[in-house]
């Protein structure tokens, strides 16, 4: 899913319980530093 990615890839997050199938959720952007990063929660769904 994010094989050779320009950005930073971290934290994939699969919640339980989803009524609309299975949910991945990531964080996705820069991290220069732990205290100086730019990143988006971004994520896909497998509907059931």
């Amino acid at each position: 899913m994010t094989r050779n990615s320009t950005a930073d890839n971290l934290r994939p997050i699969v919640p339980i319980g989803d009524r609309l199938g299975t949910l991945v959720l990531w964080l996705r952007g820069t991290m220069r530093t732990y205290r100086d990063y730019d990143f988006e929660v971004v994520g896909c769904v497998e509907p059931r």
